[in-house]
């Protein structure tokens, strides 16, 4: 039986689910679309990455910058979003094509697929944290194919 796409299990305070999911909606476009700035305007001006103090645009630099880098068609596709207040857990399949070695795969031209996993929080209606992993063996499985 499918997952639902979108759950909430406690209410939010200042936002509703519809608007909440329009806001990740457009966070997740502006990913895929390459779209810099967009997706600057939804994460706060400073914001912690996995534990780790940065800039919007060094966020942007550091982490998708170079995911694209190692993989031009990357590609996030929601397949659930939790609401649990301000944090917003999104469960995604990634995928993409190797163009250079990348978190230790080495199999340049491969198409990968993997799953990640993120929690948002979100203030404001911006992004002020990212605590994200990847599914490492999925990914292991996938370099010598």
């Amino acid at each position: 039986q499918p997952v639902p796409r979108i759950r909430s299990l406690v209410r939010m305070a200042d936002v509703t689910a519809s608007q909440m999911v329009n806001l990740f909606d457009r966070y997740v476009s502006a990913l895929n679309e390459r779209r810099r700035a967009d997706a600057l305007a939804i994460v706060a001006d400073e914001l912690d990455h996995n534990g780790e103090r940065m800039t919007g645009a060094d966020w942007w630099d550091r982490h998708i910058a170079a995911n694209v880098e190692a993989l031009p068609d990357y590609t996030w596709a929601v397949d659930e979003i939790i609401l649990c207040g301000e944090r917003v857990i999104v469960r995604y399949t990634d995928s993409g094509t190797l163009s250079r070695p990348w978190v230790g795969l080495t199999s340049i031209g491969v198409p990968i697929r993997f799953r990640e996993y993120v929690i948002y929080t979100v203030h404001a209606n911006r992004i002020v944290a990212v605590w994200s992993v990847f599914d490492h063996w999925a990914l292991a499985g996938q370099d010598s194919r």
